[in-house]
């Protein structure tokens, strides 16, 4: 992998096993447009500064701070899919990328927010696992603005236990 840090690699796709920890030249890459980890424990070094170019990043079974993953898209204003497969016990995840397109998410959170997307089209999310929720927990308090700052959404796809949240909290989603 040092080697690779001297080149300047823009597609980069790395499946370990489960719970090792990312080589750190990786974060020395920084003509990357594209990222695919799965497997892995992902902690950057300290003062690394983002993937400045990166435009597609995906993610499954991957290890993080929730922190981590927010500061990560901040620090890729490029991004346009953002896919979240299999992340798991996430409280809060917010999301301000301004050029995002498509966003997927498969796991666990209590709250998904978007602070900044305003291109985004497209939006998967389904729930693994069953997680006791009642009209009065965060996600439900939050669901409604889950909707506010995604003007450009065109497409919405909900699977899983996520169909019983949005009974369970009461939404309405309304189509034109």
């Amino acid at each position: 992998m040092h080697f690779l840090s001297k080149k300047n690699v823009q597609e980069f796709t790395l499946h370990v096993r489960s719970g090792n920890h990312l080589p750190h030249h990786l974060f020395t890459f920084q003509q990357l447009r594209y990222l695919e980890l799965q497997d892995c424990l992902f902690h950057p070094p300290l003062g690394f500064k983002g993937f400045k170019k990166l435009v597609n990043l995906d993610l499954m079974h991957v290890t993080f701070d929730p922190s981590i993953l927010t500061n990560l898209i901040s620090k890729s204003p490029l991004l346009e899919p953002l896919r979240l497969r299999f992340i798991t016990n996430f409280d809060i995840l917010e999301v301000d990328a301004a050029n995002l397109k498509f966003f997927e998410f498969i796991g666990q959170t209590k709250s998904i927010s978007f602070k900044n997307a305003p291109m985004l089209e497209k939006v998967t999310v389904c729930f693994i696992g069953h997680q006791l929720l009642t009209d009065t927990s965060p996600f439900c308090s939050n669901l409604t603005k889950f909707f506010r700052y995604i003007p450009s959404l065109l497409e919405l796809n909900l699977c899983g236990s996520t169909l019983e949240v949005t009974y369970i909290c009461d939404i309405t989603i309304i189509t034109e």
